[in-house]
């Protein structure tokens, strides 16, 4: 698909996925519609990550690792990408709760 990409994410709070440092190819930004999230990039971490609450705005630059979590039973954040709608998880470090099971 050629252009931006606006889509919905819903997250539940178990959803581990978003949770792992990953990047994506293009530029996105985001508004947090319902619930309370926590975003943050390498050199972060989720125990020093600023609590997002609705109506909050980030900016990710495409290419840069980052992670997030919904801290709530659910999220729902209106996400617009500069391009299409991707995830690479290659090269992220496993978080201790993977490498514990």
């Amino acid at each position: 698909m050629a252009g931006p990409s606006i889509t919905l994410f819903r997250y539940r709070n178990n959803y581990e996925g978003s949770r792992r440092l990953h990047t994506h190819t293009y530029t996105y930004r985001s508004i947090l519609i319902e619930g309370e999230m926590k975003h943050w990039d390498a050199n972060g971490s989720e125990e020093t990550a600023v609590v997002l609450r609705p109506g909050s705005y980030w900016r990710q630059p495409g290419g840069e690792l980052h992670a997030d979590h919904c801290m709530t039973e659910h999220c729902l954040a209106l996400v617009i990408f500069e391009g299409e709608v991707d995830a690479d998880f290659r090269g992220s470090p496993l978080t201790a709760r993977e490498e514990a099971q």
